[in-house]
């Protein structure tokens, strides 16, 4: 998390900080030892309802823990998706969460814009006093207000971002009859929210890439001490664990390209590892080229039923002889074909089309 932004749950007249690392939010009247705790006083809410895992580089991820009445983030304005217990969800500013009933804004601010904030929630509180202040539940036709010093960004509705295209008029006139219609009719099933999860099992195995000697021994022994077995090739792999930094070497491009997660030896430091997988997803950069670990993530993702080049033919005559390898056991990997003859069949590669088709593995743009 940079010195100078901060991420915040924001309600009626509450704004909560989120910590880096763990922030668990449910329902105590007292302060949790040792435990960065959101405190949201309301029946509907667990006593411990979800968490929030916040990483150093910003990226939060929202998980319900099983709670009573479930958690769920908006699509678009009136409509939310259930969480899934136990599955985490990457959050992005401006989304809309709702734990039980009680909603909460996810907001990343500036200090300087956290603090004024706070300092005004408390001043409304005072001049308001809790006989006329409005509860920020979602029976309430207005929920809360984001601050008016905060610019929350907005994404398309394809997206589970918030969409707050709606007119104040519109909500107010379409709301209440949503309301009536909950009462009248049987509550419908939830919507579950995709898994954005890797999960390893108990038993587990590990490829290892692009390390120095002295580095992969010592990847090989924390591996092993946490229950994991070192396999030679990726598709025998659950995970890839790469140095630090990462290179962009064959198992790298392979790992992405079909699906399995590529981290860091960092990700075996966390007490729950084999739930914490995408949260350790490096980022990579290659001769000035940048891949964040969100982007590597997101393709990892896509390609965990289909290899990225599955039923494709590629003819690499046309390739220097001092990447002929690589690009062979990429393109095989990737669950494609590679001819080394000229007169055989396949699209032609040369040195620039093979990086171009390298870059579209990570980026998960190959066309078809």
């Amino acid at each position: 998390m940079t010195d100078t932004n901060c991420l915040c749950l924001v309600g009626d007249f509450s704004i909560d900080r989120l910590r880096e690392g763990k922030n668990v939010i449910g329902r105590n009247s007292v302060p949790v030892e040792g435990v960065s705790f959101v405190n949201i006083d309301a029946v509907s809410v667990s006593r411990i309802q979800a968490c929030i895992d916040v990483a150093s580089n910003q990226d939060a991820w929202l998980c319900d823990c099983k709670s009573t009445n479930g958690t769920t983030i908006s699509v678009k304005s009136g409509e939310g998706i259930r969480l899934q217990p136990d599955h985490y969800y990457q959050l992005t500013s401006g989304n809309k969460i709702v734990f039980g009933d009680v909603i909460r804004f996810f907001v990343e601010m500036t200090n300087e814009e956290y603090l004024k904030t706070e300092k005004e929630k408390a001043a409304l509180v005072v001049e308001q006093g809790a006989n006329t202040a409005h509860t920020d539940r979602v029976e309430d036709d207005k929920g809360p207000v984001i601050p008016s010093n905060v610019t929350v960004q907005r994404s398309d509705i394809s997206k589970p971002y918030l969409d707050n295209d709606q007119s104040d008029a519109e909500r107010e006139e379409v709301e209440p009859s949503k309301r009536r219609r909950m009462e009248e009719e049987p509550p419908a099933p939830p919507v579950v929210a995709q898994s954005v999860s890797f999960v390893l099992k108990d038993k587990f195995n590990c490829c290892v890439s692009g390390m120095g000697e002295e580095e992969y021994d010592a990847a090989v022994k924390t591996i092993r001490k946490s229950g994991g077995k070192v396999v030679e090739t990726v598709d025998k792999a659950d995970i890839l664990v790469v140095g630090t930094p990462a290179k962009r070497t064959p198992k790298f491009i392979v790992a992405v390209g079909t699906g399995i997660p590529v981290v860091s030896i960092a990700l075996f430091s966390d007490k729950d590892f084999r739930k914490t997988v995408e949260h350790h997803v490096v980022s990579l950069e290659h001769e000035g080229v940048v891949y964040s670990s969100a982007l590597l993530r997101s393709t990892t993702l896509a390609r965990r039923e289909t290899p990225i080049l599955s039923g494709r033919t590629y003819n690499i005559a046309g390739v220097p002889a001092k990447a002929k390898g690589a690009a062979e056991e990429i393109i095989t990997g990737c669950g494609g074909t590679a001819n080394k003859r000229k007169n055989l069949s396949g699209e032609k590669l040369d040195e620039t089309s093979l990086a171009q088709l390298f870059d579209g593995i990570l980026r998960n743009t190959v066309k078809v």
